[in-house]
């Protein structure tokens, strides 16, 4: 069987785990084992699971245009997650694949459709020439707008943000906003990256618990780590503590939800204790 052949649902999740895991180093899964998870869904998806559908879009617009090759390609997505999970040691009944991508956007009673991220801190702006991604998450940055905009800032801030942008080149706002250190960027702007992956010849035999130091923010690195630390691993969260996470200030159940369990340690990472917070981290 060519794994080339996308007439076939099997063929085509092999096809996709085998992209997967190149970027993984060899030997985690033998091809046997990839056409075993392949086989777990033999035939085409008919339509996406409740939770996934409120994520792709309103089911009469985005649905109609949804390739389900590509929903066969996110389930066997899943089944190599979930065979990780259990390669881990993680707990019985542990996190599904399915539930780390999907439960973010129920619990903050978010659907998948529209121009404001799930967390309410990233909009899509129209300027002249473009459409920018403009994340805010932190009070800092909310504060930092008038200096972007060069404008007081007094009303809503995301109306003064749009009006503002509709009327200027998208390059000027880019460039200003990396002085001050915003997170904005340019819808579309990322390209194919080439990756440079580390490999062993041998897989590592774990003699005791794994342990996992985490340098990320925000919600994509700590869920992550989550899914780690649930499937079996510990974790040590490393947060700056002039920047604290938006959620830890509110203890959102969204922020409690992905870093319950973990060691937070928080570092002035412009001290010298703050420097290699990750050495101190792990002895």
């Amino acid at each position: 069987m060519q794994a080339k052949d996308f007439n076939d649902p099997i063929a085509t999740s092999i096809d996709h785990l085998e992209r997967l895991l190149e970027f993984l180093p060899s030997g985690l899964v033998d091809k046997k084992l990839v056409t075993q998870l392949s086989e777990i869904n033999p035939s085409w998806p008919t339509w996406p699971s409740p939770g996934l559908s409120n994520l792709i879009g309103p089911p009469r617009v985005a649905l109609k245009r949804f390739d389900l090759r590509w929903l066969h390609r996110f389930e066997s997505t899943i089944s190599l997650l979930n065979y990780f999970v259990r390669s881990l040691g993680g707990p019985s009944g542990g996190p599904s694949g399915h539930s780390l991508i999907v439960e973010r956007a129920p619990l903050l009673g978010h659907r998948g459709w529209g121009e404001t991220s799930a967390g309410g801190s990233c909009r899509l702006i129209k300027t002249l020439d473009a459409t920018l991604a403009v994340n805010l998450p932190r009070q800092e940055d909310i504060s930092s707008v008038s200096a972007w905009l060069q404008a007081e800032v007094k009303d809503d801030i995301w109306s003064v943000i749009q009006n503002y942008a509709i009327n200027s080149s998208s390059q000027v706002l880019l460039e200003r906003a990396k002085l001050l250190g915003l997170a904005v960027s340019e819808v579309g702007e990322a390209k194919d990256m080439t990756i440079e992956i580390t490999r062993k010849s041998s897989i590592a035999a774990y003699s005791r618990q794994p342990k996992v130091v985490d340098l990320s923010s925000m919600w994509a690195g700590p869920l992550c780590s989550w899914f780690l630390m649930r499937s079996g691993a510990e974790v040590i969260k490393i947060e700056s503590s002039k920047r604290p996470d938006r959620g830890r200030l509110n203890q959102t159940p969204f922020f409690q939800r992905l870093n319950k369990g973990k060691s937070i340690t928080a570092f002035d990472f412009d001290s010298k204790l703050g420097k290699s917070p990750a050495s101190k981290a792990h002895p």
